[in-house]
């Protein structure tokens, strides 16, 4: 092939639902195949450890609906990756529900898919680690432990692109693969036919979140990729938005640390030399982009553990005084609470948390600025306990209690707070924390086969066959 060309259709499945529209427009202009993320950790470690996907079930089936149709009307792979919302088998074999609640409804024809699992078990990961080995860390803080083990909940292993290759290999319509990637998602076909892996990765890269690199903006809108032998072009899919050498490549920085090294399973991108041309109005032609193979090949481990309960407060704050007292008045609410519950609840049962919007909300001990210039402050108080009937009643007292609370200044006898409806306090989803951002040292290829199993099945007017 002299070229090849791909389609994201949005930047996470189901997240925000996609323009069909531009799916079918970026369909027309003949694809060679169509890619989709499911979702990230970028949110934070509450969808793996809840295993819940990113938006609802509703917007996720209407993604899967139209690419789905779409690749088997135009006779093209769809590949998936991340399924669910970070891709746990959990999220899987939901996503292979509603593949099939599609198929029944839509009365589609038999089709073969690959199923991909990313989960890492447990066992597997403690008996690498008590024979002595070291699994470092990415962006954790320290070497993984036994411990950080025993206390996940969930752990996943962000595939590369050979898992895909295999499943290719195996003459599948579709591909539903758990944690992976995102750009090996796009990567592993044109790579498996030869295309230059510097411009392949760095292709992947910025289609991954579909439009998002296009203005205007839009994750949820397509974006076509098209690799050549020392080139590859960004365009609209459809033709609302345009690819411009600014947004192409802001979006090439998107999500790193480095200006022009982006890491992958087994290497990174060196992007130093890349130039970004503007061809026509709506697409733009980059080359220069290398790919450098890591001497170790590693895959990076994903885990939470399970923290405790949590119920909100969300209140308004208008007078002067009491925004110009806010660090001791929420320090003596504290106090108040520590006093009131010290022989009924211990401090270690439960942790209040402050988010003062207007003041350092947004960025916390990090913002620069420590004068308070709004007028008005937004109050989120947070309580994460044991149980949730401590994280409700810890908040409630507080609220209740700092309503009436003196403070410097102070001219009313009540109604410090603006509560946001008549329902003080709410309880929400759990707490986790991430136990595992760590790269794990691969050193036999057969090895990503036994961490990442793949199954065939057949789908069909709502029946699923496992065949392999």
């Amino acid at each position: 092939m002299k070229e090849i060309k791909m389609l994201s259709p949005t930047g996470a499945i189901g997240y925000s639902p996609m323009w069909e529209k531009s799916l079918y427009e970026g369909l027309e202009k003949g694809v060679d195949f169509i890619g989709a993320d499911g979702g990230s950790p970028d949110s934070g470690p509450f969808y793996l450890g809840a295993e819940a996907p990113y938006g609802t079930r509703e917007a996720f089936k209407h993604d899967m609906k139209h690419m789905l149709l779409g690749a088997l009307r135009y006779k093209i792979p769809l590949i998936l990756g991340g399924v669910g919302g970070i891709g746990s088998n959990r999220q899987v074999e939901w996503t292979l529900d509603i593949i099939r609640e599609i198929s029944k409804e839509e009365n589609l024809p038999r089709f073969r898919a690959a199923v991909i699992y990313a989960n890492i078990g447990k066992e597997y990961l403690k008996k690498r680690l008590l024979s002595g080995e070291t699994i470092k860390p990415l962006g954790a803080p320290k070497n993984l432990t036994v411990e950080d083990v025993e206390r996940s909940k969930v752990i996943v292993a962000q595939m590369g692109i050979e898992p895909f290759m295999q499943a290719l290999d195996k003459d599948v319509d579709v591909i539903v693969a758990g944690r992976a990637c995102d750009d090996a998602i796009f990567a592993a076909l044109p790579i498996k036919r030869g295309f230059d892996p510097g411009l392949v990765w760095h292709c992947s890269k910025i289609i991954e979140c579909a439009c998002a690199t296009c203005v205007p903006h839009n994750i949820a809108d397509s974006v076509i990729g098209t690799i050549g032998d020392d080139w590859f072009t960004i365009e609209a899919a459809g033709s609302d938005r345009v690819a411009s050498v600014d947004s192409v490549a802001a979006h090439t920085m998107y999500e790193r640390s480095h200006p022009w090294k982006s890491a992958v399973p087994g290497g990174h991108s060196d992007l130093k030399d890349c130039v970004y041309e503007q061809i026509n109005e709506r697409t733009v032609k980059v080359t220069g982009s290398k790919f450098i193979k890591d001497d170790v090949y590693t895959i990076k481990l994903e885990a939470v553990a399970w923290v405790g309960y949590r119920t909100l407060g969300i209140v308004g704050l208008r007078d002067p005084r009491l925004i110009a007292d806010i660090d001791n008045f929420l320090a003596e609410g504290v106090e108040k609470v520590k006093r009131a519950y010290r022989n009924k609840i211990p401090e270690g049962k439960y942790n209040i948390l402050f988010h003062v919007y207007g003041k350092n909300g947004v960025m916390g001990k990090l913002e620069p600025q420590d004068k308070i210039t709004s007028h008005e402050l937004c109050l989120i108080t947070e309580v994460v306990a044991d149980t949730q009937q401590i994280a409700t009643e810890i908040c409630s007292f507080f609220d209740h209690e700092m309503l009436f609370h003196p403070y410097k200044g102070i001219i009313s006898t009540a109604g410090n707070f603006a509560h946001l409806n008549s329902c003080e306090v709410h309880e929400v989803e759990g707490v986790y924390e991430f136990t595992m951002d760590h790269l794990l040292p691969i050193s036999d290829p057969i090895e990503l086969t036994e961490l990442f199993p793949i199954k065939i099945v057949e789908i069909g007017k709502g029946n699923l066959k496992e065949v392999e």
